[in-house]
């Protein structure tokens, strides 16, 4: 909704932005179309990464629980790695607070 006010904003005080003959649009259609193709590359490999990345985590978890590790410290190996796990996922800022 913000991204539309601030797009209509922009069109408003930059008329090259809607005009096919200028640079400015032709550029705007270029980059777009670009970040298109980008995003469709990331949407492929973003499922299969995230499966591995949970796959590999689950394994991991296993091992840490089967180790001679003391309980405390088999918790830390494992929520650090459930940190990153998080981060790759963009849902983790360290330092941020814990959700």
């Amino acid at each position: 909704m913000e991204d539309e006010s601030l797009w209509e904003q922009a069109k408003a005080e930059t008329p090259a932005l809607t005009d096919p003959n200028s640079a400015v649009y032709r550029l705007m259609v270029r980059l777009s179309e670009r970040l298109n193709r980008r995003e469709q590359k990331i949407a492929k490999l973003e499922r299969p990464l995230s499966i591995a990345v949970d796959e590999a985590y689950e394994r991991y978890e296993q091992e840490v629980e089967a180790s001679n590790l003391s309980e405390s410290s088999k918790f830390t190996y494992i929520s650090h790695a459930h940190q990153f796990v998080r981060w790759l996922q963009g849902d983790f800022e360290p330092g941020g607070t814990l959700r």
